[in-house]
């Protein structure tokens, strides 16, 4: 998972996966019931009223966001009569990261690995963590699928759930987090996609203060010699 270690001792690389880390959690979680309970204080998922929709005697979601496979994002939850947003699949709200208590908390869950010894972390989609904060609609895009370079598909563009500046900020937040364990330094690889110069934004290219690395899948498909990688390595840094 990640190739290496600084440190002397056996690599022992955190793979933390969605239902901990990142961007969602299991819709069964305990802290997912706590938090749809009308009288929460800390709302862990993005709930919000969706409009009713009288000619139907029904409900409509509260914009027209997709969730990344395509289908409606919106899931209805009955019990607080709102909506919460799945950015992958229904049972797997997405946390609300515009909640300090839930930056926070999720920030302790990188400490807490890293101060058990382990070297680094693998980032579950990691593009998706923020969100736009007025719930503005996604466009309309052309494309029917998304691709590595580019998450919009399914004829929406994904402007508003993808990518958003805020995530890239938050990358800045965790590097400092990680920086925090500096002996041996410490490892984040981020599940991100976009083009060559997003992606190097998510690394803070220029600065060096974001994620060490994000994926590139490209490199699985790339032949393995050297001139094939000098251009792969030349037209990611173009």
């Amino acid at each position: 998972m990640i190739a290496g270690s600084s440190s002397k001792k056996p690599m022992r690389a955190a793979c933390v996966w969605c239902s901990t880390w990142c961007s969602i959690t299991p819709r069964t979680s305990i802290r997912f019931f706590r938090s749809r309970a009308k009288a929460a204080t800390i709302r862990i998922a993005i709930f919000i009223s969706g409009a009713k929709v009288a000619s139907r005697g029904g409900k409509a979601p509260p914009n027209n966001w997709r969730s990344l496979i395509g289908p409606r994002g919106w899931q209805y939850d009955a019990t607080t009569d709102e909506w919460y947003y799945a950015s992958f699949l229904p049972f797997q709200p997405d946390l609300n990261y515009r909640n300090p208590a839930v930056q926070q908390a999720m920030l302790d869950v990188v400490r807490h690995w890293l101060g058990l010894g382990f070297d680094g972390m693998r980032l579950d989609i990691f593009n998706c963590l923020f969100k736009d904060p007025l719930f503005a609609e996604n466009p309309f895009s052309p494309r029917p699928l998304p691709s590595e370079d580019c998450p919009d598909g399914f004829f929406q563009s994904y402007r508003n759930t993808v990518n958003h500046p805020d995530t890239l900020r938050f990358a800045r937040t965790l590097r400092r987090v990680v920086d925090e364990f500096a002996d041996p330094p410490r490892f984040l690889v981020g599940e991100v996609f976009g083009a060559p110069a997003l992606l190097r934004d998510y690394c803070s290219d220029d600065t060096g203060d974001g994620l060490h690395l994000v994926f590139l899948f490209k490199s699985l498909r790339t032949p393995l010699t050297a001139p094939a990688f000098r251009a792969l390595n030349h037209r990611v840094r173009a």
